[in-house]
This record gives structure tokens, sequence and C-alpha cells, in this order.
């Protein structure tokens, strides 16, 4: 009350208080190894565990409540208030993914602010990677994408952290919650090692990425014509091979009928001769 003293009112609240458990436990590194392991062991993924109990605010921050009620549905009954108290070893009331795997963490945070120093927003990358709106990006994709646009990251480990279904394929629905992810701005250095190198050949390579991207279909296409055509033309020459055996057989001998449908018969001099009506060498 301003008195600049305390009396005994001031400090009744303290009989009625009942603190958050982690408040009066010690940090239990065991526990939290365990409920890493009951995680894993539902979810098989890092991200799909963080994702689906913990991070249910797609902020990358888990309060105690929220801990608290994960560890309930997973039916772990071990120190919980002990596992929080060694997850949040700062005390600063919230958890990220970074508790529970780093390096997922750490790649997904690099990849977001990559994202965002040259796009603008997670999003928009997959946007100008996929080929076709809405068919979504393979690793394949992405991986040449990102190396167009001068990412400098583990593409291929980025690709099998956020495909958490398996499913071979990344859509926007898959990336997006990394634009709604609460991040601190990173370190001097790492800002530094992803400021945009701006030298010809980047910006070359970002000019003829859309047009890599809509030629892909024609070139395919021509590669498949292409490949018909030299088929047809190695059916003509086994014909001409054919032909030409028919020939030889028909010649072999002049005392003997020829049973070959592309015989005529013999001529004067008593030689076999094969039928003209088709042409003997492929147009």
């Amino acid at each position: 009350q301003g008195n600049k003293c305390l009396v005994q009112e001031d400090l009744e609240f303290l009989d009625r208080w009942k603190p958050p458990a982690f408040l009066i436990v010690s940090p239990n590194p065991q526990a939290q190894r365990e409920i890493k392991e009951a995680l894993l062991s539902r979810y098989r993924s890092p991200l799909k565990a963080w994702r689906r109990t913990l991070d249910l605010s797609g902020t990358n921050r888990c309060g105690w409540l929220q801990f608290s009620a994960a560890c309930k549905k997973l039916g772990y009954q071990g120190d919980v208030a002990g596992a929080w108290r060694s997850m949040d070893a700062e005390m600063s009331g919230y958890i990220t993914l970074r508790e529970i795997d780093e390096e997922s963490s750490a790649l997904l945070s690099d990849f977001r602010h990559w994202s965002f120093k040259e796009f603008g927003g997670v999003r928009s990358v997959l946007s100008a990677i996929e080929e076709t709106p809405g068919e979504g990006v393979t690793l394949r994709d992405l991986r040449r994408g990102l190396r167009i646009y001068g990412y400098e990251g583990n593409s291929h480990r980025l690709f099998k952290i956020l495909d958490v279904e398996n499913t071979g394929t990344l859509g926007t629905g898959d990336v997006s919650f990394l634009d709604e992810w609460n991040l601190p701005p990173p370190p001097e250095k790492e800002a530094q090692r992803m400021k945009p190198r701006e030298t010809w050949k980047r910006i070359r390579m970002r000019a003829v990425a859309s047009l890599k991207w809509k030629e892909a279909g024609q070139v395919a296409a021509e590669r498949r014509a292409s490949s018909c055509a030299s088929s047809a033309g190695l059916d003509a020459l086994a014909q001409a091979h054919r032909d030409r055996e028919v020939d030889a057989d028909c010649n072999s001998g002049s005392d003997k009928d020829c049973s070959s449908s592309k015989c005529d018969g013999n001529d004067e001099d008593g030689h076999h001769h094969r039928s003209t009506s088709k042409s003997r060498w492929p147009v």
C-alpha cells in the first residue's frame, strides 16, 4: 500500500497461494530424456511431435500449462515438473523446439531467417519453386530451386524435417507455420553470413530461374517426340534388314521353291526374286 513496510495482512495471501510445481523442484534431466523418448516413440518426427502436442498455437513457444497437458496426453507419470525445469533452464517461462530437437530447430530457424531476408516469407519461397501452383515440390525440386536462389543450408535434411508425413512432397501448408514463429534476430555473425551477395552470376541465375521452370515441360515434350522418331527409324531399319535376309534366302539356291511371302517366284534365268511392291529401303 506504499507504506514502505510490511504488515501481517500483506503476507496472508501466501497461506492460500499454490505455486506451480516447477518452482519448488530441481531440474531432472532423466525425466526430460524420458519425455523426449515418449514423443519420438509416438510421432517418429520431432517436428510432428512439437506441433501436434506442444506448440498448439504455432508460435514456436510452449508454456508450462501446455507442457503438463501434453505429458498427460502422452500418459507420462514421471517427474513432469523436474523435466520442465531441465528444459527451461533460463526460467523464461516457455520452451521452444530447440529443447526437443536442437538440430531441427537450428535448421528451420536458419531457413526462416533466410526466407524472410530473400523473399519476405517462407510461403513465398515455396511458391517461387513450385512448377505448378498447388502441386507442391519434391525433394529434387526443392534442392534445385534453393540452389538457384542461393540457399547455402542443407536442403536435403530440411526437406526430411518438414515432410513429417513422408509423402514425398511439400505444400504451402507444410511450411506456412514457419511464418508465424516468434524467433529472435540472428546473431551478427550469422546475419552477415546470410546477407545476400548480389553477384552478376547470382542475378543471372535469378533471371533465368522462372524460364527454367516454364521450359521444363517443353523440353520434356521435345525429348519424347525425338524418342518416338528414333523408335520409328529403328523399326524401318529392322524391316530393311529382314528384307535383305529374304533376298539372301531366295538367291541361295535356284533349284528350290521359295516359301517366303516376299518372293514372287523364279525369273527367266531360274533365279528367285522378291516383290517390289514395297520399298526396300526406308524413306
